[in-house]
């Protein structure tokens, strides 16, 4: 008789105690989605950026063969997502609010973008002495004067 009764109350006691626990990290939640183009194809190694508007704080993931990308475990608040992509116009959604629990699935096509061109100057600038006022220059032949 004293065996069940120890057995009831540990079985009263535990199934609270494990609901308890399971719940206390239930304070994040989930965004994941798929990229694709225009014409439905999936677009592999496209940086996914989730910002939270609220503190500023950013997280970064690139999608798979499948276009797939997740951040699991994000902090409950407003976001924004942008992707960028080599030849493919910039994505960016505002206003996308996160709560506890949640899963949010953000899916994006984004457009084929423009062809740029981007110009690195390399070459090393005038140097400027800033020490020493005297100002010199280099002959290339020295004058002979005749005596």
């Amino acid at each position: 008789m004293l065996r069940r009764f120890a057995y009831a109350l540990i079985v009263l006691i535990a199934i609270p105690l494990q609901s308890a626990f399971g719940q206390s990290n239930a304070v994040d939640g989930a965004v994941s989605g798929y990229i694709h183009d225009p014409s439905g194809q999936a677009v592999h190694g496209a940086q996914v950026t989730l910002l939270n508007l609220g503190t500023n704080i950013s997280i970064q993931a690139i999608t798979d063969d499948q276009g797939y990308y997740r951040f699991p475990l994000v902090q409950v608040g407003t976001y924004q997502l942008t992707v960028t992509a080599p030849g493919f116009d910039t994505y960016v959604r505002k206003g996308i609010a996160l709560n506890v629990g949640q899963m949010a699935r953000v899916d994006a096509t984004i457009k084929i973008g423009s062809v740029s061109q981007t110009v690195t100057v390399t070459a090393p600038g005038a140097m400027v002495e800033t020490g020493n006022a005297v100002v010199g220059s280099v002959l290339a032949e020295l004058p002979q004067f005749a005596r």
